[in-house]
């Protein structure tokens, strides 16, 4: 008989060519004579004592090495999808975008002849860089984090980055899908006719808008104009800048700027329509606060409404939610002394009977209710101020022309034009408007 080592030492073989040569044998016997070929690891007692039992010709394992298990390579796995080609990844502040796990070192074999077979260690993830707007997270350096909102972008040299605005050479089309991005977004060309786009910060646009629609966190600056059929919509929650807006409807909570026209627009404005050297044709604006314009109306044209201020409106919600707070106020105390009242009885008594307990725990509930709801009002009052420091004075202020069939409201007071005028003033006293003119300088 003979042992044969496999090649890779993770296996041996007891080789017998006549059973004959085990007649007389032991387990030890057979152990031994392994052991002096130079197997010491892995054994297989229990073969033997089965080729022992039953002797037979031929190959027989009767050891076995442990293989070694080589190290798991280091990796990347991001939170998002970076093998799809897209436009937009938004991530917010602080939010996970991917993790590096470390290799591992793997652990060692052992060969049937005692030998260490090493395990081969893993290699480190590929390299990676951080750039702009991206760390490792304070909590975990193995955790990669954005540290601005912005689009997620993974570049060809491996270079992870944040960018907070997103720049669009051509123009937005329905091709695009719905646009939603959480940064500033710049479109160097147009946004098309049926488009749907969503601006989590500010919107440039150097073209037009067409009947798309648009909305803005915040401010819009659109170095053409909205234009189309009116069957788009700019919803701007900061100001918004544009050259022309022709049958469209515009909303913005801040400023508004028309630089050429408006004509046939509906706008909505919460801060001041700034409009000095452009005409507004037709349509509706109603503005919270002043709206300067060179030229209102036509005499060729639809009707123009301008409505401005409705402070009376303001001014009443003020004085309901200030005369709720000196209620709850008046109230807040009444309930204190009621509190202490029963206080002083349940210190003198003991205990309090079982109704005016209940009475003293609602008393107290209420106690602590009531400055949280002052504290609400309080907010609401001071953004209605707030609002109406904004708007500052209502008033319709005409450098050029304003024309017949406009109609003009200030502050819940109407008026129509009648006839032409140029270089007005227009402002609500006691319910009427009363016009003066500007001094030419």
């Amino acid at each position: 008989m003979k042992i044969e080592i496999a090649s890779d030492k993770l296996k041996a073989y007891l080789i017998i060519e006549s059973k004959e040569e085990l007649e007389g044998k032991c387990v030890d016997d057979i152990v031994n004579f392994a052991k002096s070929s130079g197997v010491v690891y892995g054994i297989k007692m229990v073969e033997i004592e089965k080729l022992i039992e039953n002797p037979s010709e031929g190959k027989f394992l009767i050891a076995e090495g442990s293989p070694p298990v080589d190290g798991r390579d280091g990796y990347i796995s991001f939170e998002f999808d970076m093998s799809r080609r897209t436009l937009i990844r938004n991530v917010k502040a602080g939010e996970r975008i991917a993790v590096v796990y470390p290799p591992t070192s793997g652990v060692d074999g052992v060969a049937v002849t005692g030998e260490i077979l090493k395990a081969r260690v893993g290699r480190k993830a590929n390299h990676i860089f951080l750039g702009e707007n991206v760390s490792f997270s304070e909590q975990d350096n193995s955790v990669i984090v954005a540290s601005a909102d912005g689009n997620l972008i993974l570049n060809d040299d491996g270079t992870i980055e944040v960018s907070p605005i997103l720049t669009i050479d051509g123009n937005v089309d329905v091709s695009f899908g719905e646009v939603n991005f959480i940064g500033t977004l710049i479109v160097k060309g147009d946004i098309k006719s049926g488009s749907r786009v969503k601006v989590g910060k500010n919107l440039e646009v150097y073209g037009n808008i067409e009947d798309a629609e648009v909305e803005v966190e915040g401010n819009a600056l659109i170095g053409g104009g909205f234009i189309g059929y009116g069957r788009g919509k700019l919803y701007v929650h900061g100001d918004v800048s544009l050259r022309y807006i022709t049958n469209q409807n515009l909303v913005a909570d801040g400023n508004v700027v028309i630089k050429r026209e408006a004509v046939n627009a509906n706008i909505v404005c919460g801060g001041r329509l700034i409009a000095k050297d452009a005409v507004i044709i037709g349509g509706v604006v109603m503005s919270k606060g002043e709206v300067e314009v060179k030229t209102l109306g036509g005499a060729e044209y639809s009707r123009t409404v301008v409505i401005i201020g409705r402070r009376d409106v303001q001014v009443e919600k003020l004085k309901k939610v200030t005369a709720e707070i000196r209620r709850l106020e008046s109230y807040l105390e009444g309930v204190k002394s009621e509190i202490y009242a029963l206080a002083r009885l349940k210190i003198d008594w003991g205990e309090l009977p079982e109704d005016q307990e209940r009475q003293f725990q609602n008393l107290i509930r209420w106690r602590d209710e009531i400055p949280k709801r002052i504290k609400q009002l309080e907010i609401v009052r001071n953004n209605l101020l707030e609002d109406m420091r904004k708007a500052g004075k209502a008033r319709l202020i005409v450098y050029g022309t304003i024309y017949k069939n406009t109609y003009l409201e200030i502050n819940g007071a109407r008026e129509e034009i009648s006839f032409d005028m140029k270089n007005s003033i227009f402002e609500e006293d006691l319910g009427i408007i009363v016009r003066t003119k500007i001094r030419e300088v």
